[in-house]
């Protein structure tokens, strides 16, 4: 699949809220009273900290891998990461049953090696 860089839609946006729903709860949302002051607005906070990984990353790497699913026959996913989207991808693709290659540089943060092994399971080959 080749990925090009666009601007969302917004039927994008309905499709990609249908096709995460089983996927990737709904996250809560707080009213930030202290913001909300400094805006003369009402602000409100999206806590994706709330998901499996505590990061919004979640929901760009299970929309990839379901549309890549949707368009094709979906055997493997592989990707370069630091960190979050590293544990993202290890994460979706152990829920969705397919093998995962992680690479990450020479020297990563360990607590985020060790996240991406740990989601990744005996699932995936983890490049580390």
């Amino acid at each position: 699949m080749v990925v090009t860089e666009q601007i969302p839609s917004f039927e994008g946006i309905v499709e990609a809220s249908a096709r995460l729903k089983r996927w990737v709860g709904m996250t809560p949302l707080f009213q930030s009273e202290l913001l909300s002051k400094a805006f003369e607005a009402e602000v409100w906070l999206k806590v994706e900290t709330a998901t499996p990984i505590a990061s919004f990353k979640l929901r760009g790497a299970f929309n990839a891998l379901l549309t890549a699913r949707e368009m094709s026959s979906l055997r493997r996913a592989v990707t370069s990461s630091t960190g979050n989207h590293g544990q993202a991808v290890a994460f979706a693709a152990r829920a969705l049953g397919v093998p995962a290659d992680i690479f990450l540089p020479d020297n990563p943060n360990p607590t985020k090696r060790d996240m991406i092994a740990a989601l990744a399971g005996d699932h995936s080959r983890r490049r580390l």
